[in-house]
């Protein structure tokens, strides 16, 4: 089976290198820049005989604030994820570091043709969504 992942466009590569860079050049992290569009949450994707397994990291969210859906050739996640909060603080603060990502996001996922579409199956526990693909008996 092949299975193509989509891969953030170029101009948010090059602001990521771009960040590196300047971490790098600084021996420091800072605030890093990011598009206004929707991030992409990581994924990890696991193939053994019988099926396809994506794992999506999605820490922070309820389970209804997920939105699944597979269709021919293609597996889209989306949601938004809350800004996380300092439990007990509502004062002012400053920010140093912003690294866990917030708000909307998206992640779509091009599946191999050999996936049984019938037979898909998801389970959301401590943070993490996982999504079964079973293969087609041909």
């Amino acid at each position: 089976m092949n299975l193509h992942v989509a891969s953030q466009d170029s101009f948010e590569k090059l602001a990521q290198n771009m960040g590196e860079m300047i971490d790098n050049l600084f021996q420091k992290k800072y605030v890093g820049f990011r598009p206004s569009k929707a991030w992409e949450p990581h994924i990890n994707i696991y193939e053994d005989a019988e099926s396809l397994l994506v794992c999506v990291e999605l820490a922070g969210m309820r389970r209804e604030e997920i939105d699944v859906q597979i269709m021919p050739g293609r597996l889209t996640i989306r949601g938004a994820r809350p800004d996380p909060k300092l439990p007990g603080h509502d004062g002012p603060f400053r920010v140093h570091l912003l690294e866990i990502h917030h708000g909307p996001f998206a992640r779509a996922i091009s599946l191999p043709s050999g996936v049984d579409l019938d037979a898909v199956s998801a389970q959301y526990r401590k943070g993490y969504l996982w999504i079964r693909l079973p293969k087609k008996n041909d």
